[in-house]
């Protein structure tokens, strides 16, 4: 764990729970593709650039959630360093409390506002303003995040934040987070043109090949979209079809998941909508959703 690998002439990652990109110039100065969960890994990422001889240049996070900035706020202070993020995950970097707060829809309450969900505020700047390095490209891969991009590094080496889960990740967890569903599904198809040498994830291996990955997420979107429009052929309110959903993949409700499940299933209940599938009724002033006649 937090292993620094080299996987190209300038370009290597910190095999940890959130893989950590780096890449270093000619002059042993480094471009940081995302900071991890918190302070503790910011230390961890600090202990390997001393041991390296290099010295951090920028920090450029991927997409807002907690478990890829929660380190900013650590390294920023140490090294006074530059972070760059794309469009309004800017906005919510330097105002972490607007995630628990998306989450929840209202004002979150406090098991909400930890660092998993609820990172240390740091000082951010839009990417799209400056000149990255040669070689270096920001690609928008828009849908579990509102504005996530990939990095791509001049080793041709490309780092796909929280683009595709794993298998096993889409077998334990049933239905992975995604803030807007339609979206992702499009930056999947786009997904598949992508090149590269070699493909890093935030959450799993390296791969050469994305391929199967791809298509096992976007088959498991469509089981999901199917099971959520299946389940309102009868009308269903919002809590009674959480239910239903837990129930199928045999998981135990808490309230962190309510959140977080919750705030993906509505997503996928704004789509089917979108589209004229399904529509909400008022049924004795409680909200329903039922199949469109």
């Amino acid at each position: 764990m937090f292993e620094c690998i080299q996987v190209a002439q300038h370009t290597y990652y910190i095999a940890s729970p959130v893989n950590i990109g780096i890449y270093v110039e000619k002059d042993n100065s480094v471009w940081l593709i995302d900071s991890g969960l918190d302070a503790r890994v910011g230390k961890k990422i600090e202990k390997i650039l001393l041991e390296k001889n290099w010295k951090l240049k920028a920090i450029i996070n991927t997409h807002s959630h907690a478990d890829h900035i929660g380190g900013n706020n650590y390294l920023q202070e140490k090294f006074q360093c530059p972070i760059y993020a794309n469009g309004l995950d800017c906005l919510f970097i330097e105002n972490t409390f607007l995630s628990p707060m998306a989450l929840w829809g209202a004002y979150p309450p406090k098991i909400l506002q930890t660092k998993h969900i609820m990172a240390e505020i740091s000082k951010v700047q839009d990417i799209n303003t400056i000149t990255l390095p040669q070689g270096f490209e920001s690609i928008p891969l828009y849908g579990h995040g509102l504005f996530m991009i990939g990095i791509k590094t001049p080793d041709n080496i490309l780092f796909i934040a929280d683009e595709l889960c794993s298998q096993y990740v889409l077998d334990k967890y049933g239905i992975p987070f995604n803030y807007y569903i339609e979206e992702y599904v499009k930056s999947l198809e786009k997904a598949k043109t992508l090149s590269a040498d070699l493909f890093i994830p935030a959450h799993g291996e390296p791969t050469k090949n994305i391929m199967p990955l791809i298509e096992a997420n976007l088959e498991a979107i469509q089981k999901i979209k199917t099971l959520i429009y299946d389940f309102c052929k009868q009308p269903i309110y919002f809590d009674k079809l959480m239910q239903a959903i837990f129930n199928h993949f045999a998981h135990e409700l808490n309230f962190v998941q309510y959140a977080v499940v919750g705030c993906a299933v509505r997503s996928y209940l704004t789509w089917l909508y979108d589209e004229g599938k399904i529509e909400p009724i008022s049924i004795e002033n409680m909200l329903h959703w039922q199949q469109k006649k």
